[in-house]
């Protein structure tokens, strides 16, 4: 046994792979108590071939690992945890992950991944923290996440995603949360979000313009909503389906609660706000209009809400 950790130790420090690029938090060793594989700020170019197969958690971060070819993790059927996150991959191929199937945690993040390849995490069936925030995604094709039934955590934000194809989301039952924010999406397309009606946090703050009708209709878990966007319009119906009592919502900064543009949803979110089936108290939300409190809004009698509420100079007024 003390043979054995001799020479993995003596492999580590191989200067062939890799040399510490910042003496305050280069490390390179193989915990054997906890099983982990930590290499960061070594500047790695690749994945290591030395990492023992009964390895649990790997740490890869901070190194310049530019790629990930097929069948690099494939003897590593225990582990749990794969970080890779600050590197410089591009690129991801398919089957760079086989072999991963008790895969519980994969960071990825503040890479320049550009794409992801058909059923890329398919390999990991029990995945349920994935992080892809701050790359350089563009769109989401529709077989990109199969396979992930088991996924609790998805991190999409930061990257330059202006599509998502529909039902993209549709194994996903058991997700829980998902971030969207800080892309480049203009219009929020009916079917993205089928498939999620386990979802109960969403953050979805984009250039987003439009959002067809019945888009949010699939979240009737939903339970904390942020949509910072570019609408020009709020209507009830963009929300009515949503789950109540307990939803949480921010919209600051859409146009609609800020202007002078047709928000009726504003008297629907404050009614139901006053009847403690939403809350905009928590976080950002509606009550940054100015004169929240002192918004006008009739009662809605059978008609349903007024398409004609506006926000003025002095704050919201409702009308017929």
């Amino acid at each position: 046994m003390v043979a054995s950790l001799l020479l993995l130790t003596s492999l580590l420090l191989r200067p062939t792979e890799g040399a510490c690029t910042d003496q305050r938090y280069c490390v390179r060793d193989y915990d054997a108590t906890s099983r982990r594989y930590t290499a960061i700020y070594w500047g790695l170019t690749t994945v290591p071939r030395d990492i023992p197969r009964d390895a649990l958690e790997l740490y890869l971060g901070h190194n310049a690992i530019a790629s990930l070819p097929t069948g690099v993790f494939s003897h590593m059927t225990q582990c749990r945890i794969v970080r890779l996150h600050d590197n410089k991959k591009r690129t991801v191929s398919a089957g760079a992950f086989d072999g991963l199937l008790d895969c519980v945690e994969l960071d990825l993040y503040s890479n320049a991944i550009t794409s992801l390849p058909a059923r890329v995490f398919a390999p990991m069936p029990r995945l349920k923290k994935l992080s892809l925030f701050n790359n350089q995604l563009e769109t989401i094709a529709k077989e990109s996440f199969k396979g992930l039934k088991s996924l609790d955590f998805l991190h999409l934000g930061m990257n330059r995603i202006s599509s998502i194809e529909n039902a993209v989301f549709s194994e996903m039952s058991s997700l829980h949360t998902l971030y969207l924010s800080n892309n480049r999406l203009s219009i929020i397309a009916h079917g993205i979000f089928t498939g999620l009606h386990g979802l109960q946090e969403l953050h979805l703050s984009n250039p987003v313009t439009s959002v067809e009708p019945g888009a949010l209709d699939p979240l009737y878990s939903l339970r904390w909503l942020t949509f910072y966007s570019r609408l020009t319009t709020l209507t009830p119906d963009l929300f009515i389906n949503l789950p109540r009592p307990g939803l949480v919502v921010g919209l600051s900064d859409n146009p609609a609660v800020n202007r002078q543009w047709d928000c009726s949803a504003l008297c629907w979110l404050k009614h139901e706000e006053q009847h403690g089936t939403v809350d905009l108290g928590a976080g950002p939300g509606c009550r940054d209009v100015e004169d929240w409190f002192e918004l006008q809004c009739n009662d809605p009698g059978e008609s349903g809400w007024s398409q004609g509420v506006q926000v003025s100079q002095g704050g919201v007024k409702g009308s017929r």
